[in-house]
């Protein structure tokens, strides 16, 4: 006994001397992770207990759910609130019940103009009025709760947020299961019952945020969220539009077996996105605090190491495409993993553009970042129309692909140009790195192309990169040590 308590006394111990970045990072991550599984195992339960139309409903609600979102709530929860936090830390909770007002107002402004003319606007949707009142209700009280998450990873507080995090997912599964099979209204209570949870949550924290503040409105923070926000929405709206435009390409000139065939390669590919998208939730944070007090050394090698991280595991899931699809799919899904490649490989010039794109919004420069992104946005469309028609729906991979580094290498641009006029962030990222890990991610995706056919190659090449990942971070901590 006394032999196992010691290596579990030990763990405990260095566990608590992990510094609280790295222990929110790898706590955000698993709820992240713990998050999209849940979502993987209840799609073939609602796909059973709903009929293809009524999941289509869904599908449709969500569809216009995020679309509508960067306009209902200005994406206030973003970029300006991150700011917000940094800039004004001093009098965060007048700031924080603020902007929480404030993007309730921008949603209950936008509910009118939809009221006043319903008729129009659901026939465009294909939502009723009764469903789009509820995506309104989640407008409303989504945001509170970003707010608040906002806050603690800010804070590197990781325990509720994991807790509330849980809490909306299993609730809003379980709830959603047993109402759609006890009640006709299958299609509104799957919905109703992801908002219920949200707005649980919303409430509670709202509540305890009015009783925290005797100022309830700073008019201020609202001038100053507005200046930020407000010409990101284009931006917005055309990452979603990029992310969006090829299926609806590949349907409209192939098919729409062509479109399944994509989309779950798509699926596939960019599941590292939870990953980045937790990584980058903490190290934001972590970047802007390291500006504020002008200590820029350390995040040079921290951010080589999630590059060379998020570049690992891309290239494995490259590496064993083929037996994700077999798992996941039929026979006839099998070319998807043609697709995998490059769409995977966008992921890590995504996560380079936002790492970019960090440094830019800390000085509030987000007017370029929308002119990039309408920019991208159309390049991909005139892509995939020529490439579509000429190569089939692969092309589209490769398009989203050639997009995305433009995207990083304008981002990075920018970068430059801000650090000339910040002198503060110059030399706060390893450029000449960032641009090596790239080069050997577009090799590494060619070689997998081209290693499909030979199982036992491919994974000695897995089993190869993987040690030599392993060596690599033992070198960058051995450095750190000299």
């Amino acid at each position: 006994m006394n032999k196992l308590r010691k290596p579990i006394t030990n763990w405990i111990i260095k566990y608590n001397d992990v510094l609280a970045p790295a222990k929110a990072t790898v706590w955000f991550l698993l709820c992240s992770i713990i998050q999209k599984c849940f979502s993987l195992i209840s799609t073939p339960i609602f796909t059973r207990i709903l009929s293809v139309e009524q999941y289509g409903m869904v599908a449709n609600f969500n569809s216009w759910y995020e679309l509508l979102f960067p306009m209902a709530t200005l994406y206030i929860t973003g970029v300006a609130y991150n700011n917000i936090m940094v800039q004004h830390d001093d009098d965060i909770e007048s700031a924080t019940l603020s902007v929480m007002i404030l993007t309730t107002v921008v949603s209950l402004i936008l509910l009118l103009i939809y009221l006043v003319g319903k008729d129009f606007f659901s026939d465009i949707t294909g939502v009723s009025t009764f469903m789009t009142v509820v995506m309104f209700i989640q407008f409303v009280f989504s945001p509170i709760k970003d707010f608040w998450a906002a806050r603690e990873r800010f804070q590197y507080r990781y325990k509720k947020l994991v807790a509330v995090t849980l809490f909306i997912t299993i609730f809003g599964i379980t709830f959603g299961v047993a109402t759609v099979l006890l009640s006709e209204y299958k299609y509104e209570l799957r919905i109703i019952s992801q908002v219920i949870a949200v707005t649980i949550v919303g409430v509670v924290i709202y509540v305890k945020q009015i009783k925290k503040v005797k100022r309830k409105i700073n008019v201020y923070y609202w001038k100053y969220a507005l200046k930020i926000s407000v010409p990101l929405i284009p931006h917005m709206l055309s990452m979603k539009f990029l992310n969006q435009a090829d299926r609806v390409m590949i349907t409209n000139m192939i098919g729409a077996e062509a479109t399944g065939v994509y989309s779950l390669a798509y699926t596939v590919a960019t599941l590292i996105l939870v990953v980045t998208d937790a990584i980058n939730s903490s190290i934001c944070p972590y970047i802007y605090k390291c500006i504020k007090s002008k200590q820029i050394n350390n995040v040079k090698e921290k951010v080589n190491i999630v590059v060379l991280c998020v570049l690992t595991l891309t290239i494995c899931e490259m590496l064993v495409a083929p037996e994700i699809i077999s798992l996941m799919a039929t026979e006839e899904y099998m070319s998807a993993i043609y697709v995998i490649p490059p769409v995977a490989l966008s992921v890590i010039f995504i996560f380079i553009y936002v790492i970019f794109s960090n440094i830019e919004f800390y000085y509030e420069k987000t007017v370029f970042a929308s002119i990039v992104s309408v920019i991208a946005a159309l390049i991909n469309i005139v892509l995939n129309y020529i490439f579509i028609k000429q190569y089939g729906y692969q092309a589209a991979g490769y398009t989203t692909l050639v997009c995305y580094i433009l995207f990083a290498f304008t981002h990075y641009l920018n970068y430059r140009r801000t650090c000339k006029i910040n002198p503060v962030v110059a030399g706060i990222y390893d450029t000449k790195q960032i641009l090596k890990l790239s080069i050997l991610g577009i090799i590494m995706m060619f070689l997998c192309l081209l290693l499909y056919r030979w199982i036992i190659v491919r994974y000695v090449v897995l089993f190869g990169f993987i040690f030599l990942f392993i060596f690599l971070i033992h070198k960058l901590r051995m450095k750190k040590n000299i």
